[in-house]
């Protein structure tokens, strides 16, 4: 196992990465002393923009400078990992007291057995001790056998017959490892594989202290079956050098392109998407999933033509959280023929473009939730793409806008191949009810614009291209429309009968309910004027909610303005509830939520990530 026996030489660290324990990791740029100052400093580039105090500068003169990457991805010229970083000088001193302290640590941890020791990760300061793949695996996957007891990683003794002989089955199947897990380890090296696991499938090296490609290279060859690896939260000072690193291992003969790997995950590496273009065509030409998340990429470099036979087992882009605004980026990707799914997830798209003949041929998955999307326009074009089955618009304009119910149903309308919308099921009925409420408001529109004069038969078949489609599955609802505005106003509806109650504690008057007739066809917001009008509640402060038992404990919210009461169910008989919103517990309550998503976000992120499927033993 590496293990530092002594302080290192602080001038061998610059440009290796480090971390301190409850701060972000950074690399190590300068060590020396600076104006005014006999002490040591390290001058460190942290990977959060929010970290440090200070620039690469103190009394305007430059300390050290960092390496800057030519942009190809970007309309600035900025380098995203620099805008990305902040900058501090330590003492060295202060580095120097903690790595002693560890050192002691480790001095007095000689000779006790595994379990006993203090963890890696527990450390305060994890620095470049050029400790192995193999070094972590061993702290993480031993356990200490003495006088027939095991006593794993949890204090936990248990007394076992014939304890020998399962450890000796224990390490033997070592070498069968097919899953595993080192992350936030403080790995910087590979080591050697081969003796550990020559059956590794999937290696989780996220959040370690790699810096150099040149390094992570080295798994290949030693783990010839190696299919996911993920390196999220690493970051490379070696990316422009992967055609001429390519290059140089042909020429020694290594076993270039490495085919085996198939899912690639660089979350968090400040990757630009020209690398992710340098290693499908020189490393992995069989990659079918490529994660690219959080690495503010504005354009995707895509070149069709040669570069798609890169490409052409890719099956899953994932770009979530990065910088992509314009579609035409996405449109390099048209080609790819076996993609079938892209996340684009909380990136500023504002436009989708219907695709040519034979574009996205297999593309069935489309993630556009927290993007720019503010047009039924481009809800049309996504009918128009061959194979799409799967779309999420959650927290869209177009949402905002609409409602989410409204949202729902007309995307559902609007696209008929969707069997799901925000990972949620479209049944067969669920479709139905969409076409007939879609052609019911169109054909509302439609009559109104005829009854005035401006109806403009080009701009409504522009507006609304599957009308003339659904109207020959579901019927001519025009004449259904017709036949209700030339029907009697008492016989036109069959008004409901419901009870209204005040359930606001701050509104005071005499009548705390009403009883009204109803029509089905009432909007949400005529139905809050009406409250407003009796009780002085304004729009903005109400809540409604309907239930058909006075009994019922968890009454439906008429929660979308624009909805007409009837999609509620509402109907005679039952009560609706105005109930006062609390706008400061509103606030706190969305806060929570927004932090409980974001939560749920970053660990769903890293169980996917390190897909950690360990066995036991």
């Amino acid at each position: 196992m590496s293990t530092p026996t002594s302080i290192p030489d602080p001038s061998t660290l610059v440009n290796t990465r480090m971390r301190l324990k409850e701060e972000p990791p950074a690399f190590i740029r300068f060590v020396g002393t600076l104006p005014k100052r006999k002490a040591t400093y390290v001058g460190v580039q942290w990977d959060s923009a929010q970290r440090g105090k200070h620039h690469t500068k103190v009394d305007n003169e430059e300390i050290f400078s960092v390496p800057k990457r030519q942009n190809a991805d970007s309309t600035s010229e900025e380098d995203p990992a620099l805008a990305q970083s902040s900058f501090s000088f330590l003492k060295w001193t202060t580095l120097e007291a903690k790595i002693e302290n560890q050192l002691q640590l480790l001095e007095q941890q000689k000779g006790a057995d595994a379990c006993h020791q203090a963890s890696y990760s527990d450390f305060p300061v994890h620095y470049d001790i050029q400790r192995t793949i193999g070094d972590a695996v061993q702290e993480r996957y031993m356990v200490d056998i003495r006088d027939g007891k095991v006593e794993w990683r949890d204090k936990t003794q248990v007394e076992l017959v014939g304890m020998q002989q399962v450890s000796q089955r224990y390490f033997h199947r070592l070498d069968r490892l097919n899953v595993v897990s080192v992350n936030h380890q403080g790995v910087s090296r590979i080591g050697n594989l081969k003796a550990l696991a020559t059956s590794l499938e999937t290696l989780d090296l996220s959040c370690n202290l790699y810096s150099a490609w040149e390094e992570v290279l080295k798994i290949f060859p030693q783990a010839p079956k190696l299919k996911i690896l993920m390196l999220s939260g690493n970051r490379f000072n070696d990316w422009d050098k992967l055609p001429q690193l390519a290059k140089e291992m042909r020429s020694e003969s290594e076993a270039l392109p490495f085919t085996a790997l198939d899912t690639l995950v660089l979350n968090g590496t400040m990757a630009h998407w020209s690398d992710a273009e340098n290693l499908v065509e020189h490393y992995f030409p069989h990659l079918k999933e490529v994660h690219m998340c959080d690495n503010f990429i504005e354009h995707i470099t895509h070149e069709s033509g040669e570069n798609d036979a890169y490409w052409e087992h890719m099956e899953h882009i994932d770009l979530m959280n990065n910088k992509i605004a314009s579609w035409s980026d996405v449109q390099t990707l048209a080609h790819l023929k076996s993609l079938q799914r892209i996340n684009l997830r909380k990136n500023p798209v504002q436009s989708i473009q219907a695709p040519s003949e034979g574009e996205f041929p297999q593309l069935r998955s489309l993630s556009l939730e927290q993007s720019q999307i503010l047009k039924w326009s481009d809800i049309d074009a996504l009918h128009l793409f061959p194979a799409l089955s799967d779309v999420r618009l959650q927290g869209t304009p177009l949402e905002k806008q609409n409602g989410r119910a409204t949202t729902r149903m007309f995307t559902i309308a609007r696209v008929a191949k969707l069997t799901s919308m925000n990972g949620s099921t479209v049944s067969k009925r669920e479709r139905i009810d969409a076409e007939k409420y879609y052609l019911k408001t169109c054909a509302d529109s439609k009559m109104k614009d005829l009854k005035y004069g401006t109806f403009d038969e080009k701009k409504f078949a522009v507006l609304h291209p599957r009308y003339k489609e659904l109207s020959l599955v579901h019927g001519n609802f025009e004449d259904f429309v017709q036949k209700e505005e030339q029907k009697p106003t008492a016989m036109k509806q069959s008004l409901v009968h419901v009870l209204i109650k005040n359930m606001s504690s701050t509104v005071n008057d005499a009548t705390m309910h009403m009883e009204k007739k109803l029509a089905p066809s009432l909007h949400v917001i005529d139905l809050k004027k009406m409250c407003q009008r009796k009780w002085k509640l304004p729009v903005h402060l109400q809540k409604l909610y309907f239930t058909p038992d006075p009994e019922d404990l968890f009454p439906e919210e008429l929660d979308d303005d624009n909805q007409e009461i009837s999609f509620f169910g509402v109907r005679s008989g039952g009560v609706i509830l105005m109930e006062e919103r609390d706008l400061d517990k509103e606030k706190r309550e969305a806060e929570e939520k927004k932090r409980d998503e974001e939560e749920r976000e970053r660990q769903h992120r890293e169980h996917l990530e390190r897909m950690d499927r360990e066995k036991d033993f």
